[in-house]
């Protein structure tokens, strides 16, 4: 139910924005269970701006991979568009567990990583890429892996 929620959550905010900001989890349900789901998916995490053109290019094809992936991945997205909201970003970055991964590519629009939700190193970054089939290889990959 809650998988269902934010992949409906996650298609619905993003056709009124390029790809807005996401929680991993509703506020009223604990980080715990959150987290313990966390680890059995691989984490998308995206950085985008709404000033970026590249950001805009990619967001048909994130947005689809959103829609097709959306229960088999945890999906973070990372509005760093302002500094009020690069701020934001950065603060749930860190209670994800992800702090590392923002430092290094939080600056880094366009940018979509998967993340190996235990370590939450990076298993494949992509940068600016609209090629489809290059997401969908590396999410069937680390799917397999986990």
């Amino acid at each position: 139910m809650k998988k269902a929620f934010l992949a409906s959550l996650a298609i619905g905010l993003m056709l009124v924005s390029t790809i807005p900001v996401l929680a991993a989890s509703p506020p009223d349900q604990p980080q715990a269970a959150a987290d313990s789901q966390a680890k059995a998916l691989p984490i998308v995490a995206v950085i985008k701006a709404s000033w970026c053109p590249a950001c805009k290019k990619i967001s048909p094809t994130v947005m689809g991979l959103m829609k097709d992936y959306g229960d088999k991945a945890t999906w973070v997205v990372f509005d760093v568009s302002t500094k009020e909201s690069a701020e934001a970003a950065r603060k749930q970055a860190e209670k994800l567990g992800l702090k590392d991964f923002f430092a290094m590519y939080g600056a880094k629009t366009s940018t979509v990583a998967i993340l190996d939700p235990e370590s939450k190193k990076p298993l494949k970054i992509f940068m600016a890429e609209a090629d489809r089939s290059k997401y969908v290889q590396a999410l069937e990959t680390a799917l397999k892996s986990i």
